[in-house]
């Protein structure tokens, strides 16, 4: 089948996108005035501890990450069943790789909003999290590609009958 490249590319930035659910992007340990604050940044939620308080910090940002990665997940599932609508579903595919973009962007965001939210020496580590949209959203680009060669390849082929 003409298909099976594009297929495994879909298949690749659906993984990536399912491993984003529950990834580590980021965990700053701040030394201050204050002592020492330990700030964890998950796709789920941000734990802040720190010697006067700690525990969860809700932000809503977290949530449209969540959201929006589901959402990914479902518009790429329903992308690699399209395969009789080539056109149809490029566009559906490029309209996964931009919400992978967005879900990127935040993420970056989130981890500089918390970065900055602390006076003091920084100790960070960058989690794998923070991969997973990016390698997403190569995967579709590239699946993008190799629907359109195909398509064109079809479109070729009906040409000469």
């Amino acid at each position: 089948m003409i298909q099976r490249i594009q297929t495994l590319f879909l298949l690749i930035a659906l993984v990536a996108s399912a491993f984003f659910i529950d990834a580590d992007l980021w965990t700053g340990t701040f030394t201050g005035a204050d002592g020492v604050t330990t700030v964890n940044l998950t796709t789920k939620s941000v734990s802040v501890n720190s010697a006067k308080s700690g525990g969860e910090v809700t932000d809503s940002l977290i949530d449209f990450l969540l959201y929006f990665n589901v959402l990914a997940l479902i518009i790429i599932l329903i992308s690699a069943f399209m395969f009789k609508q080539r056109l149809r579903q490029v566009g559906v595919v490029v309209l996964a790789a931009i919400l992978e973009l967005i879900i990127a962007g935040l993420s970056g965001y989130l981890i500089f909003k918390y970065r900055g939210n602390y006076v003091g020496s920084l100790a960070e580590s960058w989690g794998w999290g923070i991969l997973f949209p990016l390698a997403s959203f190569v995967a579709l680009i590239l699946a993008t590609r190799f629907i359109m060669k195909d398509h064109n390849k079809v479109r070729n082929i009906n040409r000469f009958r």
